[in-house]
Order: structure tokens, then C-alpha cells, then sequence
């Protein structure tokens, strides 16, 4: 017999680069997770999951749940051992197969990208190498054959990406251009700021190394 119900004191959900400790329930009916230092709930219903996959997160193991909505949900700190029970669980009462995602472990800079609803995937060999979650971009910009991202810092975080940038070959097709359709991908999935009231200070015309160009530039209270 399936346990529709398990419960995990100690895992933590990913949040933006940091690790927010808590506690796990996971249901017939929903998987609840609660932040024990902010108490903020998170609560995903059982129609509401797309798919699970369990992979290697922060060292251990982890849970990956997408939802239909869509938004990604990345919950750390299991033993290999769960795997099998989890894995029963999702099938009798989510009917879905939770399957393995295996990252690449090659070390290799270059690869192909992939775009779902909610992340851009860097692939080797058809197996990911890492994946960014596109609801943590707030900035998106281009300069020849360069694409830039920019992301939210997290206060919470010791440590945060701030930028990555990829380098995008030229398409053969000389109707495509392989830069803005990488940044059209990116912009319609993340989560761009909107900037909204006035701002403390303007600069127009500023010239730029990198990347290179000339860029008006806008200061408000919290982001630039």
C-alpha cells in the first residue's frame, strides 16, 4: 500500500541562489511547503502539477515540480532512499512518473539551448549541463553576436549571480537572426522589471564597454 501522505522537517525550497530552510507535506490533495524563518506558505494543489522529476540539488537530492500555470518549484535536502517511495506516491495519486533528470558533467562552455515555459536549458550532448530558471531575469540585452543576462539579487542569498552572458553564433539563414530570437525567447518568459514612477537621477548617451554601445541609463530608489 502507497502512503498518500509524507512529511520532511528538515529540506529547504530554492529561492533565487538561496537555500530557504522549512518544512515539507506532500498529500493526495497538495505539497505544502512552509518557510520556517519567514513562515510564508507555499501550497500546490494536485491538479495543479505538471510534471516531477528528481534530481542532484545543492549537493543532495531533490524534488523539481512544475506546474500547468506555469511556475517551478525546486525543493533540496532528501536521501537517494526516498526516490523509490516518492516516486510511487506521484503515480498513484498525481499519475505521473517521476523520472531522473541527469545533468552533464563534461566541464564543456558551449552547447545548445533550450527553451521551455519556465527555463532556459544549457544542453551538452542533448543531456543539460544547468538550467536558469527565466523568472529570475529582470534584464535582457544584445550586443552583436552577445546575449546578457541580468538577474534579481537576493538579500537573502550569500552569494548571487548577478550576470551571464552567452555567446550566439551567427544562423546561417540570413532571415534569422539568432541573437534577437535568443532574447525574444528570454523576454517573453522571465520576470522583467517594469520600472514605474519617477527616477532619482537620468543619463542619456552613456557610452558602455561592455556591453558595448551607448545606453540611457535610469536610477530609481531600489534598481537601476
Amino acid at each position: 500500500m502507497v502512503n498518500s501522505i509524507f512529511e520532511y522537517g528538515d529540506v529547504w525550497k530554492e529561492d533565487r541562489g538561496a537555500m530557504a530552510p522549512g518544512k515539507l507535506k506532500l498529500t493526495d490533495q497538495n505539497i505544502v511547503f512552509k518557510n520556517a524563518k519567514t513562515g510564508k506558505v507555499d501550497q500546490i494543489n494536485n491538479g495543479e502539477v505538471e510534471s516531477v522529476f528528481w534530481q542532484r540539488l545543492a549537493g543532495a537530492y531533490g524534488l523539481r515540480i512544475q506546474t500547468k500555470n506555469p511556475s517551478l518549484y525546486r525543493f533540496g535536502g532528501f536521501q537517494n532512499d526516498e526516490r523509490g517511495k516518492l516516486r510511487e506516491f506521484f503515480k498513484e495519486f498525481y499519475n505521473l512518473d517521476m523520472k531522473t533528470k541527469e545533468f552533464s558533467l563534461t566541464g564543456r562552455n558551449w552547447g545548445t539551448v533550450n527553451f521551455d515555459p519556465v527555463v532556459l536549458s544549457f544542453d551538452i550532448d542533448k543531456v543539460p549541463a544547468f538550467e536558469i530558471p527565466l523568472a529570475y531575469v529582470s534584464n535582457c540585452s544584445t550586443s552583436k553576436n552577445e546575449v546578457t543576462l541580468e538577474f534579481q539579487p537576493n538579500d537573502d542569498a550569500p552569494s548571487c549571480m548577478m550576470e551571464m552572458r552567452f555567446y550566439v553564433p551567427t544562423d546561417p539563414n540570413p532571415d534569422v537572426d539568432a541573437v534577437e530570437a535568443f532574447k525574444a525567447n528570454v523576454m517573453s518568459r522571465a520576470g522583467i522589471t517594469q520600472a514605474t514612477g519617477d527616477a532619482i537621477a537620468n543619463f542619456n548617451g552613456v557610452q558602455c564597454l561592455t556591453p558595448r554601445g551607448r545606453y540611457d541609463i535610469k536610477i530609481f530608489t531600489t534598481f537601476i
